[in-house]
């Protein structure tokens, strides 16, 4: 039972992340014409709100 509550759990954290929007980071490859990588870098992105997964929030975890 105790893996159930700590599922559940992390799913609502999950949920509320897409909820609200995140920033992540994502590594960018870049290769020379023989495809020999020469440079790799991270960059910080941002994923914007998404109002499914508000709504979904919202029906699961704040209805009474």
């Amino acid at each position: 039972m105790e893996d159930r509550a700590k599922n559940i759990n992390q799913i609502e954290k999950s949920i509320f992340r897409a909820a609200t929007g995140y920033e992540y980071e994502e590594s960018e490859i870049k290769a020379n014409k023989r495809g020999n990588t020469t440079e790799i870098k991270k960059v910080k992105k941002y994923k914007q709100p998404d109002v499914k997964a508000a709504i979904a929030y919202l029906n699961i975890f704040c209805s009474e």
